[in-house]
């Protein structure tokens, strides 16, 4: 995969000093700076290959009563790029519009560029922070923005705030992948507001998120969970191909019989599409069995018992297996090893 640069426009806002500065002109990509155009590629880069989690999640325009205003300006762009110009200048509107007052001052980029592999084209959307002087200077006179080669590098992805690829590079059910780097949410103004979209909690914390979702739900329905099937439940998940979504678990759920009698997939159904973390759970199966580095996930057992509060026993799913039965209102947890086996530090 390699990112082109096709067409760009830019322009300055300042909400705080309630001030919106427009170029006048759409930039000529082959008078620029070699520079320039490799930090908008590689920006471009980064954000293609950025990992759904964290500060970066996939997201669907929204229709109906309230629909997205910044999706036909962006579809515009896409379906006749001589617009660029004219449909960013509605863009830097419609962000100013929405900005709160103490947003930071910084320049709105709107970049059409091409996967060169498939020739597919892409809306890119930043806003990047002008408070170094030094990357991004405002000219003396009529304080228009002006991108410069001087350290340009050192605003690589870091300096991002906020930004946006149209449509989701390698998730078709979504129509965008947005970043935010200023907030733990990147459902924020510029996503919810701007952008007009809603975006999937990230990979990593449905991941995190997702036993102790199911064992509130047995908690919240009076059903009772079989504690030492959770890690049958995880592994089934996680050998699954294609992605984990609240149809595959209910279906796992049952194969693996987590729950006892009293459970019914509707309850769960119902309790899932009320869950903030399980609502729209959209995960792929390689991702819920491994970390990024290709480690296998560890399930965690945290003893919180009075006499026991303080131990945890971390490992393997399979192992986890191994060592845990349910025997009616306990957890019977079996260790077994050979004493030359068997490390002990204190620290």
């Amino acid at each position: 995969m390699g990112i082109q640069l096709l067409r760009f426009a830019y322009h300055f806002i300042d909400k705080a000093s309630n001030y919106i500065s427009y170029s006048e002109n759409e930039p000529e990509i082959s008078t620029l700076n070699i520079t320039i155009i490799d930090f908008l590629e590689t920006l471009t880069n980064k954000l293609w290959d950025a990992e759904d989690s964290g500060n970066t999640v996939s997201g669907q325009f929204n229709h109906g009563a309230t629909p997205s205003r910044a999706r036909p300006l962006i579809h515009a762009i896409l379906e006749n790029p001589d617009t660029i110009l004219d449909n960013s200048k509605k863009l830097a509107d419609l962000l100013f519009q929405v900005s709160p007052a103490n947003a930071s001052r910084g320049i709105l980029v709107v970049i059409l560029c091409r996967d060169t592999n498939t020739d597919l084209k892409y809306v890119a959307i930043y806003k990047i922070k002008c408070e170094d002087e030094q990357v991004i200077k405002i000219l003396s006179g009529d304080n228009l923005p002006e991108i410069t080669v001087e350290e340009v590098t050192n605003i690589l992805f870091k300096e991002l705030q906020k930004g946006a690829l149209i449509p989701h590079p390698d998730k078709q059910q979504y129509d965008l992948k947005v970043t935010d780097l200023q907030s733990a949410e990147p459902r924020k103004y510029f996503g919810a507001t701007f952008l007009g979209c809603t975006t999937k909690k990230s990979d990593e914390l449905q991941i995190k998120k997702l036993v102790p979702e199911l064992v509130k739900f047995a908690d919240d329905n009076d059903v009772q969970v079989k504690t030492d099937k959770i890690p049958a439940v995880l592994a089934a998940l996680g050998r699954i191909e294609g992605n984990v979504t609240i149809p595959v678990i209910e279906k796992i759920i049952e194969t693996e019989k987590l729950f006892d009698d009293n459970y019914s997939r509707e309850a769960f159904t119902n309790y899932a599409e009320q869950s903030a973390h399980l609502k729209n759970f959209d995960v792929e199966a390689t991702k819920l069995a491994s970390k990024k580095n290709g480690d296998p996930r560890k399930m965690k057992y945290i003893l919180r018992d009075p006499e026991l509060n303080g131990i945890v026993i971390s490992g393997p799913i399979e192992a986890m297996q191994k060592i845990s039965t349910k025997e009616g209102d306990f957890v019977v947890i079996r260790i077994e090893i050979a004493e030359p086996n068997l490390k002990i530090k204190y620290e």
